[in-house]
């Protein structure tokens, strides 16, 4: 995972913040426990799928005394990604090629109560080209764009669900 972020300044702490922290147990999330979801059901045959999500943000620069940015221009947010599908069936290109919306949840789940789920509420797949390159069957990738799903107004919504009550 990447974060990337911008602040006006910092201030450092002049005393410990925690005399004695909590020490959490850290449980690692594997690939095999991932999963691709659209409408609620699971997505056959996906070989691979990545999300970004961007919300744009521009820091302005000018000359100042103190160092620090003047103020920041707020971007347009953008969520993009790709699912490559080896086909089952056409539901997929049946949707790109009608130009239909569609939801799309990825996540990793150990149990219902660890998991991590990354839900884009509205994305538009390109209508699909396909090549059949031998035996192996017929695979094609949609390189995704994400709208603002307009009954929600958001794009995305990331939820981790673990045993820390709150941090």
């Amino acid at each position: 995972m990447h974060l990337s972020l911008l602040a006006q300044g910092e201030t450092a702490a002049t005393s410990t913040i925690a005399a004695s922290p909590d020490v959490l147990t850290y449980t690692r999330f594997s690939q095999f426990q991932g999963f691709i979801k659209s409408e609620g059901q699971a997505l056959a045959n996906i070989t691979s799928a990545s999300v970004t999500y961007s919300n744009n943000l521009e820091k302005i620069e000018t000359i100042r005394n103190d160092g620090k940015v003047e103020a920041i221009d707020l971007g347009v947010a953008s969520l993009s990604g790709s699912i490559s599908v080896r086909y089952g069936d056409n539901a997929l290109m049946d949707k790109a090629r009608a130009g239909t919306p569609v939801d799309l949840e990825l996540g990793y789940q150990i149990s219902d109560t660890q998991k991590l789920v990354i839900t884009c509420h509205e994305v538009y797949l390109p209508k699909p080209k396909r090549s059949v390159n031998g035996p192996g069957g017929v695979e094609c990738s949609y390189d995704f764009q994400g709208a603002k799903e307009p009954n929600l107004g958001k794009m995305i919504t990331v939820k981790l669900v673990n045993d820390v009550e709150a941090y």
